[in-house]
Formats: C-alpha cells, structure tokens, sequence
C-alpha cells in the first residue's frame, strides 16, 4: 500500500517518545492458495530507511522492498513459508516469516479463521483456539459510521473463509472462530454480506461489548480472546476499535487483523501481545513511522490480560 493512502492516520496523537520496541510485521494478501498460484506479500517495519531480504524454499520471491510477489509454483498440500529480513545501518536485523496454506482436501485448507453467524439465543460451542467477533454499534445517522459498518461486514464475508462442517466438528481447537450476531436465521447457507448487514444484531454486539472493561459507543470493534465473550471471566483480550478509520481504510484493517491472527499459534504463552505489537507496527507505520503515545494508542488497541 502506498505511502499516500497511510496520510489518513497523520491527525492521531503522535509522540517520538513512545519506546517500546516494535517488530517487523509482515503477511501475505492470501492466507490460502492453490499450487502454481502467486501470492503478493508485504513487510512493514517500525521505521524508515529499512532494507528488505526476502527468501523461501518454496518456490521463488520476484522483485524486492517491502512488497513481493511470492511465485510458489507446483507445491505439494501443506503449509508453505517465506522468510524475511530487515535490516538497517546502524541496528540488528529484524525477521519475520509468512505461512500460506495450499489448500487441498476441505479439511485441510487453509488459514485458522473461520467465520460464523451467530443467531438468536446460540451460544458459541466451546474448543475454538480463538474466538473473534466482528462488533457494530449503530450508525445513528452518521454517513461516515454507516459506511464503516457496511465496510467492515462485507471484509467480514469475503476475507475470511466459511468452515465445513468436518471442521466445525474436528478441528476446533486448530481455528479461530469469528462471528457476527444476527437476529434471524437465512434461508442461504452462506448469505451475502447485504443480509448480514441487515440483519446484524446491534443489541447482542452491545452486550458483548459490556463484557470488556471501558466505554464502547462509537465501533466498529474487533475482538479476540481465548474464550467464548458471552462467557468471558477475564484473561487475554484484545479490542481493536475501528471508529477512527476513514470508511475507505477498514477493510484493510479487518483484513491486516485476520491475516496477523492467522500467523500465530495460539497454543503458544503471549501470542495475544505478538498480535497487539504487530497492529501497533502497522498503525505507527502508517502513521508516517512515528509510533503514538501510549495514551492514543489505548484508545485505539486495548489488550486485556
């Protein structure tokens, strides 16, 4: 993404003073990918003036910088990864991998987020690695939070992929498993992100979002945690609020916070921090590379532990 399109984040309260130390994050457009495809990669570092070295034994990085097409050629099922460095005069080298799934079997496809729609009075099942909601707040007649919604649900529908019913039953703990509360139930099995809009649940979203310490009036939130919200009791959480987005920006937010989900494992200690670093990465980032103080960064990301 272009320099440009990051000038949007300029107004936020910004400090040269904030210290803490920032990763190179990097992901791939696609978390899933069919043998012989190309998949574009990018690499953000907490800084200017960073050089980019990217490698892979699975078939070949094309091109250089912070994005690259990824050739990955005639691969065998499973996942594939790329490897990169960062490195600048005068610092350590910084390193980041990519892992893309070539999908084969259903059930061995690709990606851990899966999307559901959560209906009237359904609890969600329990076993899920992660749980993420997607959570509006009313527009209120605000043209500019309107569009952020309907932004947001239609990255919700076409970014993250629907999980089989093998999945559902046997993989769970391997998922991350994002929902969106709707007050009725479609008579499609995968309806299109229009019903999901109009028939988004703003009431329970409300009530999910009590479940976390602070005010959340304006959203849309993202939110993972390691259990079920409704149940939620305390322990690792993280609240992306997305009420600052230009409306044109929050797919790439809602895509940016799926896709750094899906690099981590989440049976591994402190996973939840390496997500909130990472989004802090990119928002500095795209801040022009000056990261924000720790006040205007809470207001933005909220991690709970």
């Amino acid at each position: 993404m272009s320099a440009g399109h990051w000038m949007f984040l300029g107004w936020l309260t910004l400090s040269i003073g904030y210290a803490e130390e920032l990763p190179l994050v990097c992901s791939p457009a696609e978390a899933v990918a069919e043998s012989g495809e190309t998949v574009q990669l990018t690499a953000w570092a907490p800084g200017p003036g960073f050089e980019y070295h990217w490698s892979t034994s699975a078939g070949r990085i094309e091109g250089d910088g912070s994005q690259v097409k990824w050739s990955l050629g005639e691969q065998e099922p499973g996942v594939k990864m790329a490897n990169v460095e960062a490195t600048r005069e005068g610092q350590g080298t910084l390193r980041c991998g990519v892992q893309v799934f070539v999908q084969s079997l259903v059930v061995t496809r690709g990606g851990k987020a899966r999307r559901y729609l959560l209906g009237p009075r359904v609890p969600e099942p329990k076993g899920y690695g992660l749980y993420s909601y997607l959570l509006l707040t009313p527009g209120g007649g605000d043209k500019e939070a309107e569009e952020r919604n309907k932004n947001c649900v239609d990255a919700y529908r076409t970014r993250i992929l629907t999980a089989s019913k093998l999945e559902s039953s046997l993989d769970r703990a391997l998922l991350n498993a994002t929902y969106a509360p709707v007050v009725a139930v479609s008579q499609e099995e995968d309806p299109p992100a229009e019903w999901i809009f109009k028939n988004y649940d703003y009431r329970r979203a409300g009530a999910l979002l009590q479940k976390i310490a602070g005010v959340h009036l304006r959203g849309p939130y993202l939110v993972s945690t390691a259990q079920p919200l409704s149940r939620y009791m305390g322990g690792p959480l993280l609240c992306f609020d997305l009420s600052w987005a230009p409306p044109r920006t929050v797919r790439f937010w809602v895509e940016e916070f799926m896709a750094q989900g899906e690099q981590e494992r989440w049976d591994q200690p402190r996973k939840m921090a390496m997500l909130e670093l990472k989004l802090r990465t990119l928002i500095s980032v795209a801040a022009g590379g000056v990261p924000m103080t720790r006040e205007g960064m809470a207001a933005v990301l909220t991690l709970l532990r």
